[in-house]
Order: C-alpha cells, then structure tokens, then sequence
C-alpha cells in the first residue's frame, strides 16, 4: 500500500516538474521571431501568459533601462506589392530617452526608419496598423520593438494579434498626390555657440499666399514638361500653431524632421493616402 502511495506522490510531483518545465519553455519560446537588443542583455524578452489580449500568448518586451529592443522575423514579400502588418500594443510606463522622438512601442522594418506610430506612456490594448511597400526587394524583416531606429526606451510593452496582408500589385500611376504643410511660425529654444537662445521667427501673410502660387505653378508645370502624360493633385495646409523643436546635426545645423512635426502630420493626413508631402517653414527671421 505505501509503495502505491510513493508511486502516486512520485508520480504528481514529475506531472509538477514538467508542467513547469513546460511553462518554461514556453516563455522562452519565440516561435519563427528572433530577438535583437541595441544594448545586449538589457531588456527581457518573454511569452507572457498573464498579460494577453487574446487566447493565445503575448510577446513582451521589458527594459529597466534605456534600450532599442524588438523581436523580428524575416518574410518572404512579392516586389511592387503594398502590405499592412497590425498588431495589438500594451504598454507600460513607456517613455523615451530622448524628447521629441518617435520612438517607443512600434511596429517596424528592422533596419530601416520605416516604422508604424508608436505608442508611449501606459495604455491599454489598441491596434496599430503599419504599411509598406515592398518596393524591389524580395524578402524583409518585420519587427515588434520597445524603442526606435534613432532612439531607446524605457518600460514594458506587449504584442498580440499579428497579422500580415497582401494588397493589390502596385500599378503604375500617372495622377500623384501631394499634400503640402505651410508652417507659419517657429517657436524654439536652440543651442548656439554653447548658449541657449529663444529663437522665434513668423512667416508673412504674403510669404504664405506666394508658397500657394508656387504649388498651383509647379501642378501646371508637371502637366505641362510631361507632356499631359503626369498630373497631380494637391491638399495644402496652413498650420496656425508654431513648431516647437528642431532637430540638428553637423551637416545642416537646425532643419525640421519628421518628428519634428509628426504630431500636425497625422492629423492632417489621417484616413488620407498622400504620394509627396511638403513641408514649407521659414528657418531664418
């Protein structure tokens, strides 16, 4: 009798340590994803069974400290073919190393800048969509990162619901679609010679209405040069609020990025396909 006893106990306590073992594993089981760290050993990287939008396992991501962590895997694409990968995101106390910047939890094309928006601070689960063309390459590498291609992060995110879709083949298109950003105001603090300088400087009502000729000119000046053979269409912006922070290197000194004005480029944008976009500012007072 205490030898069935032993067996039984003997028995529970190895379906413990497998199940265990099990749960392991599959923490650390990334599937077809491999992890990338810009830091080596700083983030955690795990299949969380807690933290889940949906049935199956969530891939998480979590940096004590600043860091560019993603996991990615690379996938076979059809050249000249639009593509959109979505995902639902969760974060956690995300915030950015740098201000100003477009990093942070983000769907993106590891090695590339080309990434989705980013998501920062602490949300709740929300879909994010990223679209790519795929232009001449045969295959890329799709990333889920806590970070961003010039910048790193701190905090904790959370991937699930991947999925990736095939649009129609690209197909040549003589009709282009421009939008064009008329900034009238710039509103910044610089750094100059060592010291800081407020630095504001207005576009004029007649500055602004000749960058409207221009466009109008240049959109009778395509059809004109191709013949009849390109057109364009164009929405034109006037953007009212000043833009408040400028990037710098030592090549062109302060210039205006994306991210500099990111926020005023998805409003203006949203629910619209643009092929070009201008953005026009006045940089010297």
């Amino acid at each position: 009798m205490l030898k069935k006893i032993f067996s039984f106990i003997s028995l529970i306590i190895m379906i413990g340590i497998i199940i265990f073992l099990y749960d392991i594993y599959s923490e650390k089981n990334y599937g077809e994803y491999s992890r990338a760290e810009f830091k080596p050993y700083t983030s955690a990287f795990l299949r969380d069974s807690k933290v889940t939008y949906s049935t199956g396992r969530s891939y998480k991501i979590e940096s004590d400290k600043f860091n560019d962590a993603l996991f990615f895997k690379k996938i076979a694409v059809k050249s000249n073919t639009p593509y959109k990968v979505t995902a639902m995101i969760k974060t956690e106390n995300v915030i950015t190393e740098n201000s100003n910047s477009i990093a942070g939890a983000q769907i993106c094309m590891y090695n590339t800048t080309e990434c989705s928006k980013s998501v920062t601070g602490t949300s709740d689960w929300q879909k994010v969509e990223f679209m790519f063309d795929s232009k001449n390459r045969e295959s890329v590498s799709i990333g889920f990162r806590l970070g961003g291609f010039d910048d790193n992060c701190m905090g904790t995110a959370w991937f699930s619901d991947i999925t990736l879709e095939e649009g129609g083949r690209i197909t040549e298109d003589t009709n282009w679609s421009f939008a064009c950003l008329i900034f009238k105001k710039i509103d910044v603090e610089v750094e100059i010679n060592g010291e800081k300088e407020h630095v504001y400087v207005e576009m004029s009502e007649t500055d602004a209405n000749l960058m409207k000729e221009n466009m109008n000119r240049f959109k009778n000046g395509i059809t004109s040069l191709s013949g009849d053979n390109m057109s364009i269409d164009y929405d034109t912006y006037i953007v009212e609020g000043p833009i408040t922070s400028l990037s710098y290197n030592e090549e062109n000194a302060y210039y205006v990025e994306p991210k500099d004005i990111m926020d005023v480029l998805e409003q203006c944008t949203k629910d619209k396909q643009y092929d070009h976009i201008f953005a026009i500012v006045r940089l010297r007072r």
